[in-house]
Formats: structure tokens, sequence, C-alpha cells
């Protein structure tokens, strides 16, 4: 469906070229995905766009939340704090959460006098809720909502995080493609803070975001996964920019802080050692196999004794480590990967991926040892 055909069968009639980020557009621009990853700076309305597009197209959704107390928050002081808030005010409509049980409640429809009535136009569901009910049916949403998939700085989260997320994901699947219906679709939505996180490294998409973050460039669509990626920026969306520098924002100009939240970036993250280059002249040393289907090789440079990880292998090396067997990722760690680290700590070592560099260089958050 075009933008325009999109436009006209929608009665609210968004204009999608005002100024602020559309996630209506995203879906109109690539039907074909199943996976948005949305991330930006603070302020271009990436959870307005998408609550509100679900709200007026009458699509059924989940609205994921990491806690039972993120999902209690919500539901407070008869929606004090739910993200549909502004949208009530803006739109003038009344959607209000309702706490059903913990770690789930639903958005409804209120009536004249404030009250819920008629069937939830969304679901609201917790991780830890979800982990917990096997088989449950969510089967008529035709979206999952994952909010914040980037937890902020400090934030405790489960390294099988991914894991999680999918099963919930294929548990309301389950067999619409075979009864003829569109396949469901996940929605990312986070600030840009962190690349490196249980959900981006479980569903590999770090690469393809650092790969972004290069070039500079704000959109990517993975054919061959069906994926698409959105660096939502003030100077694609100029009304998401703060316009004014004052208070904290000049205060802070010029920082990661300021970086992270005022332009998207992957402040908290070093690119400096992940580069393109050629294995000409260096000693193959290891292997490593790890998530069932990747492949990363270690070279040795003898003369200056650098290390460069790749995935392009030549001759047979000289060890070999599967990172996906538990005595394989602590003898790896105790054999290679201590020194390895350090190598790359000062400056000997060399990445073609960043998610390469994150192996060596946090290998305790990605693994247990």
């Amino acid at each position: 469906m075009t933008i325009d055909e999109l436009i006209k069968q929608d009665k609210a009639g968004e204009d999608y070229f005002d100024g602020y980020y559309h996630i209506g557009k995203d879906f109109a621009d690539y039907p074909d995905a199943w996976l948005y990853v949305i991330w930006s700076l603070r302020g271009p309305g990436k959870t307005y766009s998408a609550l509100w597009y679900l709200a007026r197209m009458k699509i059924p959704f989940i609205y994921m939340k990491r806690t039972n107390i993120d999902v209690e928050l919500i539901c407070a002081n008869d929606g004090e704090y739910s993200p549909f808030k502004p949208i009530n005010r803006d739109k003038g409509c009344d959607i209000k959460p309702v706490l059903i049980r913990e770690g789930i409640a639903a958005f409804y429809e209120c009536d004249m006098d404030g009250k819920p009535y008629g069937a939830p136009i969304g679901h609201i569901l917790s991780f830890a809720k979800a982990a917990q009910i096997k088989g449950f049916d969510m089967s008529e949403c035709e979206y999952i909502i994952m909010d914040e998939f980037i937890p902020l700085q400090g934030q405790v989260v489960k390294k099988r995080e991914a894991d999680l997320l999918l099963s919930i994901y294929m548990t309301v699947r389950r067999d619409r493609i075979a009864r003829g219906r569109h396949d469901l679709r996940l929605v990312l939505l986070a600030n840009g803070s962190e690349i490196s996180t249980p959900i981006t490294n479980g569903l590999n998409l770090v690469d393809n975001m650092a790969e972004m973050n290069f070039r500079k460039e704000l959109k990517f669509f993975d054919k061959e996964r069906d994926i698409l990626y959105h660096h939502v920026t003030a100077s694609e969306f100029p009304k998401a920019k703060v316009q004014h520098d004052a208070g904290i924002l000049k205060a802070m100009k010029g920082t990661k802080w300021a970086a992270v939240e005022l332009e998207g970036e992957f402040g908290y993250n070093d690119f400096s050692n992940v580069k393109n280059m050629s294995i000409k002249g260096m000693r193959p040393y290891i292997h490593l196999h790890y998530n069932e289907v990747n492949d990363a090789y270690i070279y040795f440079r003898e003369y200056d004794g650098l290390y460069y990880m790749t995935d392009s292998r030549t001759d047979k090396p000289i060890k070999e480590y599967n990172l996906d067997l538990e005595n394989d990722q602590k003898l790896f760690w105790l054999e290679e990967g201590v020194d390895l680290r350090l190598s790359c700590i000062e400056g000997h070592m060399k990445f073609k991926k960043y998610s390469m560099y994150d192996m060596i260089i946090n290998y305790k958050k990605l693994f247990t040892i």
C-alpha cells in the first residue's frame, strides 16, 4: 500500500511530512518487513507514533515492557503515566490502560463517563509475566511493540532476553501464515545509547547498526532477512530537534550524554578498533564458532604482534573453539580470551565487525564464565 493510499484510508488524515516521525510511513514503504528496528534521539515521538497509528487504524497489538512494575506504573492513577496520555490530549480521544493481573493489562477506549468499554484495542504484557505463562492466545494481534529495547545505562537485563522475546513472538505468531494472514510484525523502539544489548546481539542486529553508524546512513532495509533499520534523526525530522540552546542543553553540549540524548548516536560505544584490513602476511591462529551459524577467525602478524579478527578463512587455524559449548567458552577465555582482551586494550588487536570487538572486550557479558 502506498503512502497516499494509506492516508486516504486513514480517516484521521495523518500528515507524514509535518516534521515529526510517523511510523506509518515506514510500514507503508516497507510492507515486507517482519521486524522494524527504530532508534533515535529524544523527542521524535516513536512510541506516540506507533500507538496512535495502531489505535486509529484499529489494529490489535501487544505493547511489551520489561517488568511487572513497568506494567503497573502504566496503569496507576487511572492512566496518569500511560503512553496514551499525550495522545488523548492531542487527538481528543480517551484510551486508558486497565490492569488485569500482575504483568498483564490492556488498553481500552472509554465512554463519555471515562469508563472502559468493548474489547481491548491492545494488550500490555511484561517479559516477566510472559516467561511464566504458557500457551496464551493473543493471535488476533498484528504487531508487537517492544518499547525501550535498548536498556538504560546501568539497567540490569537478562542475558537471554532475545530468546524470550522471540519465544513470545512465535507464540503469538502461531499458524497465521498457513491461514493466509500477513506475518506478525515486531517493532523495536529505543533511544540510541548502547549498540550491544541482549536483544541486538541475540537477533544479530549489531553489525548492520554499526555499519549504518559508520556510513552515517539513516535507513537500511536488509532484503535477505526482511528487516528495516531506521535511525531517526533531527536532520530527517527537524521538529524533533530541541530548539533552545539553553540550560542543561547548553551545559552538556559536546558530551557523550548530549550525543546520545540530543543526537541519537551510540555515544557509549568505541568503534575505533573496527576496520577492514588485509590478512595477507598474517598467520591463521584461532577459529571461533558461535550462535550455531557464525564463525570468526583470528589472525596474527608476527612482525608487530597485531591480531585481527574477521569472518574470512584461509588456511586451517592452530586452535578451534565452539562457543556454543559451555566447556569451550571457559577454555577459550582461560587459554586466549584474557590475553586477547589485553591486546585489544593496548591497541594490538583490530576487528572487521563491531560484534567481534564486543565478543572479546565484553566476553563475560555475553558468556557465563
